[in-house]
């Protein structure tokens, strides 16, 4: 019951502060892609932080680490591929000149750390230094793209602040509450049928503190708003790799990561890397291609739940 009910609180928590913060951000009027890279993205990984930095603090590193490499696989394989076979999507290489790239940079330094046996608090400043600069970029794109129509923004002109910013402040709380009640509950299910931390952190938690950037980028593919729905998953996975681990290793070392350095640190490198040969004519990924995504990612987490996969 405890583990539905972080489920419900989680889910909830995100939309409230998801729906805030993007009528906080339409009122200063940037591009859809800004908005999936900063403020959809954000929001719909606020689940995940509250987890992961929730399960560090209370001594449960093998559940951070594994919501943020479960979260991150997700994201690309499941989300990106349901996307694909909802609608195909066209991806805007000149919008995403570096947010691609950079997936890569972020996911190579992750594991660059984790060799040692461990992410200590010397590198959690350091990610966060790096994502503090990926956001100061971020804003500088969100002043160079007030681009978005005004009749769009009508209906958020229109509406108090006040319901904004307490739709925010209130998703903070759920969300808070849901990521305790959730890294209880998971703890206490993986006892007693004797699975791994690390087992679940890959496939239950990051599977529900991914269902906002789920239902997030299946509606924008649905809107035909892809732009929306690439910079939601691309930016999901940047915050969760430099500010989740970041903080979370602040709060408290993270490790031993050598669970991570083997099956898990491949599939998630070569999920992200998938995309960039998948997408071959012009950038366009396939329905094909999708299910293509979503087979790879089934067969892991098969192979992850049932052992085969030290």
């Amino acid at each position: 019951m405890e583990l539905l009910a972080g489920f419900a609180l989680l889910v909830a928590g995100a939309e409230l502060a998801v729906w805030g913060s993007i009528r906080l951000a339409r009122r200063i009027g940037v591009s859809p892609l800004v908005v999936g890279l900063t403020v959809v993205a954000l929001g719909t990984s606020l689940p995940e932080l509250f987890v992961s930095v929730i399960a560090a603090y209370g001594g449960e590193p093998q559940i951070a680490l594994g919501n943020v490499v479960g979260s991150n696989i997700f994201n690309i394989a499941v989300i990106l591929g349901l996307g694909a076979l909802l609608r195909p999507i066209k991806i805007e290489m000149d919008l995403l000149r570096l947010e691609i790239p950079f997936v890569f940079v972020t996911t190579i330094l992750f594991i660059s750390m984790a060799w040692d046996g461990r992410i200590g608090r010397t590198d959690g400043p350091v990610l966060l230094g790096l994502f503090a600069a990926y956001l100061a970029y971020l804003l500088r794109s969100a002043r160079a793209s007030r681009r978005v129509n005004a009749a769009e923004n009508e209906d958020v002109q229109l509406s108090p602040l006040w319901t904004s910013v307490v739709a925010v402040v209130v998703g903070l709380v759920l969300l808070g509450l849901g990521g305790r009640w959730l890294v209880d509950s998971t703890t206490k299910l993986g006892i007693q049928l004797g699975i791994s931390e690390r087992v679940l952190g890959l496939s239950i938690v990051a599977l529900a503190t991914s269902l906002p950037e789920l239902a997030a980028s299946l509606v924008a593919a649905r809107r035909r708003q892809t732009d929306l729905a690439v910079g939601n998953l691309l930016g999901s996975n940047i915050f969760n790799t430099l500010g989740i681990l970041g903080a979370s290793a602040v709060v408290r070392p993270l490790g031993p990561t050598g669970p991570f350095l083997g099956t898990d640190a491949i599939v998630l490198v070569l999920t992200a890397a998938l995309v960039l040969p998948m997408a071959r004519s012009g950038w366009r990924l396939s329905r094909l291609e999708g299910a293509l995504l979503l087979s790879v990612y089934l067969g892991y987490m098969g192979l992850v739940i049932f052992g085969a996969i030290p």
